[in-house]
């Protein structure tokens, strides 16, 4: 693996205040003191001397405890700004750090900061890292699934190390450690291994993806990615914000989201074309596999109902907060459909409803297992293939906040009307003569895409391929109670439906089983998850599928993502291919 690139720097770092963008993530210019809590929060995450770090950290803000208490006046003479806008931070660490020191030291000092009158410390009613799955499923610092918990910790501390968090989403991700591991290798090398992009361009640009379907929580992590890594406040202004080289990705950003099958070649030579705010073709390749990966991302964001953590800003609509479970009458929860009026709260599902039909998927498995194998021909394949149902029941979309406190980039993924694609999702239409079904036996990941994706960036295709052969393996054999169960068709039935939403053909699957497999309600969560995921909610995730895990159901949300993405590179990397003349 490549080694980690150092954070790139900018003349004109975060010098002005935004409209909509809190002060709390934005550097206070000529700070002596903000400076030092950035570096010595960002140098806990690193293997040299923790122990000095966290010395120099609590003896900093002790300090300028001290200093307000033993002051005469109380007033506004000592500025405690610059540690202000790190107590959120200090929380986080308090509860989400992987090391145990750093999280009883670092409680302590956010009690001496609670008794002082001079900070604002909001109250954390609540720690879950989803809304959705029950919290008994999910491993935390102190702990989880004897099975997986050491193996868990583990990776639990390599993100602490590349990310400086542990994220809710990281650890959703836990209930399935030999996935995360690969996840992680991907994201690590896309956002902090050495790369053409600088870190804060590539950060900005996850941001324009998470625009795409309002995933509040992703925004914000990679905004605050952009800014410590040297990104100036201004181009989280909007999309004007940003610099014409970056602004012309917008286009692009909204054919892979919604539209893939449309990306051409032209698309690839206007973006190359020389000028001043020209990409080369390892830049681009970067930006594209970083525009599919959060794609494909927020689907597991929004489906899983990960919750925003406390120093997510977004998420901070009062001094008394749920870290991130967002009020019932609120939008600023981070995946955008966590209902925490329901039982999400508790993590007890709701299984009263329908069940004669919500047991059907175990009997479908089953039923198909004891069925005799039949070979289609290709042209019955294709035609089983067009047939499949995706016009499932639509989730509906939820009512967007007006607030005027959402950040201004959370729209940035937007960009103007084309006569050539609309900025929302589009359905596949397998009977157009305007385009045509994408057939892996021409292109395929194992064949072509792999091969192209190693000649500009190799050190993300091998990842991206352990990725994809990891999640189309993973299995427990089990089904909720059932043991000794082979899911395989099942977890095959998900991935090739969601290629099939996509317009992707797998020459070597047979469609009918997709039908066999997975009933509407099913199909319906899956579509939604990769096509309009922002409006998942609750109740869909309770009701989707019967009686297994709510790991199991996390398993689910990873091949959707994982199909997804590999689709859409597909898309992408046949482009280039097309580009490049072979």
């Amino acid at each position: 693996m490549a080694e980690k690139e150092a954070p790139c720097t900018s003349s004109d770092r975060n010098t002005s205040m935004i409209p909509g963008i809190s002060p709390d993530i934005v550097p206070i210019k000529d700070s002596e003191d903000d400076n030092k809590i950035v570096k010595l929060i960002e140098s806990l995450a690193h293997d040299g001397d923790r122990e000095a770090t966290l010395r120099q950290l609590v003896n900093l803000f002790n300090s300028k405890i001290d200093e307000l208490k033993s002051s005469a006046k109380k007033e506004a003479t000592i500025s405690v700004a610059a540690f202000q806008r790190h107590i959120r931070s200090l929380i986080r660490l308090s509860r989400n750090c992987p090391h145990e020191n750093i999280r009883s030291t670092l409680g302590m000092v956010v009690e001496r900061l609670r008794e002082c009158d001079q900070f604002d410390v909001p109250e954390v009613t609540s720690t879950l890292a989803s809304s959705f799955v029950a919290p008994d499923q999910i491993c935390t610092m102190d702990g989880g699934p004897a099975e997986n918990d050491e193996e868990v910790q583990s990776e639990f501390i390599e993100a602490f190390r590349a990310d400086g968090r542990v994220s809710h989403m990281t650890m959703v991700m836990g209930c399935h450690p030999r996935y995360l591991k690969r996840f992680r290798e991907v994201h690590n090398c896309l956002f902090w291994d050495q790369g053409p992009l600088p870190v804060a361009e590539r950060h900005i640009i996850a941001v324009m993806a998470a625009g795409r379907y309002n995933c509040r929580y992703l925004l914000e992590i990679h905004a605050q990615h952009f800014l410590r890594s040297g990104g100036a406040a201004e181009w989280l202004s909007g999309s004007d914000g940003l610099p014409p080289k970056l602004r012309n990705l917008l286009g692009l950003n909204v054919i892979l989201a919604h539209q893939p099958w449309l990306l051409h070649r032209d698309d690839i030579a206007e973006l190359l074309k020389s000028g001043a705010d020209s990409w080369s073709m390892n830049e681009l390749i970067q930006a594209i596999v970083i525009l599919i990966h959060i794609h494909a991302l927020q689907g597991f964001v929004h489906g899983c109902g990960v919750n925003d953590e406390v120093d997510l800003v977004v998420s901070m609509c009062s001094k008394t907060v749920g870290a991130g479970v967002p009020p019932a009458s609120s939008d600023c929860g981070a995946s955008g459909g966590a209902d925490t009026t329901s039982s999400s709260a508790s993590g007890v599902d709701d299984k009263s409803s329908s069940a004669p039909e919500r047991s059907s998927v175990l009997s479908r498995i089953k039923a198909a297992q004891a069925a005799e194998v039949e070979e289609d021909s290709e042209e019955a394949n294709l035609q089983n293939f067009v047939l499949i149902e995706t016009d499932t029941d639509k989730i509906p979309q939820q009512q967007q906040s007006q607030d005027d406190t959402i950040p201004p980039y959370v729209c940035m993924g937007s960009t103007q009307n084309s006569a050539r694609y609309t900025p929302e999702h589009v359905e596949f239409d397998v009977r157009t003569d305007d385009y045509s079904i994408f057939k892996t036996q021409d292109f395929s990941w194992e064949d072509q895409g792999f091969s192209i994706l190693s000649r500009y960036y190799p050190d993300i295709a091998e990842f991206f391929d352990c990725e994809f052969n990891e999640i189309k393996n993973l299995t427990y054999n089990t089904y909720g109670d059932e043991h000794g169960l082979d899911t395989f068709d099942f977890r095959w039935a998900i991935w090739n439906y969601v290629l099939r939403i996509k317009g992707v053909a797998n020459d070597e699957y047979m469609y009918r089983a997709v039908n066999k497999l997975l009933d509407r309600p099913l199909k319906t969560y899956v579509k939604s998850l990769v096509c309009y995921p922002q409006c998942v909610t609750k109740e869909n995730w309770d009701t989707f599928i019967s009686d297994v895990k709510d790991t199991e159901k996390v398993h689910v949300n990873l091949l959707a993502m994982c199909a997804r993405k590999q689709a859409s590179l597909l898309y992408a990397l046949q482009v280039v291919s097309q580009y490049m003349g072979e």
